[in-house]
């Protein structure tokens, strides 16, 4: 990688690992299929006036099955999913969940790319697994279904993004990145907008206004550009390690902006799951070319 992409890397960090202090502040008067809803439509209305100022466009006949898988799992899923998560659970664990997603798409490349995982890789499934199950630990009884929920929810976000990143490389590699974002937000509004009946927003105030906008702004129409750009450019494995980076960034806002608490319990599985991530990254192979 090139210092441009270590550069991104930390950048997109901050962005993401600050976006889920913006979800605990919007959440409470949209609710998590409002904010996404919300987020994503700012988003998209964003990208698409990008592209119509630089003369591009989204290709939806030629890209379509790019931009729908990448929107499903990218956008549309993984958004009401950590938005629920933050109902219930801290920006600072919010950010730890997400560092399981090199995790999950070292387990996806293997059975969709065809790369190979060897023992160390496997010992760092096994750590990241034992860092979530800390991180889910109480002291004195099993964790309450009102907590237990979310968490699996935004397990769940991580998992998606984790399809999402494979999903561009196998299948969007070809797209520009303007364009493939511009898609993959309309996608995620397009299946978000009419659940929000489902879902209703609460009480809007222009403190939950400005959280999301700034969501929609930053975490969701510049940073899916710049992430995309850096998936096309060196890789789905790769740019996954600017999730090294989210927790940090997470646990930093969080504690900032918020005044969450820091626990030792929060440090300790951020140690194990940035572990194990870091083992997966070093022992996860590429398939080897057919002859």
């Amino acid at each position: 990688m090139s210092g441009r992409h270590v550069a991104l890397i930390v950048l997109l960090a901050a962005i993401w690992g600050g976006a889920y202090t913006l979800i605990r502040n919007a959440v409470p008067a949209f609710g998590p299929i409002g904010l996404s809803a919300a987020r994503l439509t700012f988003a998209a209305a964003i990208m698409w006036g990008y592209l119509k100022a630089t003369g591009e466009r989204v290709r939806w006949r030629r890209d379509g099955k790019a931009l729908v898988v990448v929107g499903l799992f990218g956008a549309a899923l993984p958004f009401p999913l950590f938005a629920y998560g933050a109902t219930q659970w801290t920006a600072g664990v919010l950010a730890i969940v997400n560092a399981t997603v090199p995790l999950w798409g070292a387990i996806i490349a293997r059975f969709w790319l065809g790369d190979r995982i060897t023992p160390v890789a496997v010992a760092g499934l096994a750590l990241g697994i034992a860092g979530v199950a800390l991180l889910a630990r109480t002291d004195s009884a099993p964790l309450p279904a009102a907590a237990a929920v979310p968490l699996a929810a935004s397990l769940a976000a991580s998992l998606c993004y984790a399809l999402a990143g494979v999903a561009t490389k196998a299948l969007g590699a070809s797209v520009p990145a303007p364009a493939l974002a511009t898609g993959v937000l309309i996608i995620g509004a397009f299946l978000n907008v009419p659940l929000t009946v489902l879902d209703p927003p609460r009480e809007i105030t222009w403190f939950a206004l400005a959280n999301a906008a700034l969501l929609g702004l930053l975490a969701s129409a510049l940073a899916t550009v710049l992430y995309l750009w850096l998936i096309q450019q060196i890789g789905p494995t790769r740019s996954m390690t600017v999730t090294f980076l989210i927790p940090l960034w997470g646990i930093f806002w969080s504690a900032l902006l918020l005044n969450e608490p820091v626990t030792a319990t929060m440090l300790a599985a951020c140690g194990l799951v940035l572990a194990g991530t870091a083992l997966v990254m070093v022992g996860q192979r590429k398939a080897l070319p057919k002859a």
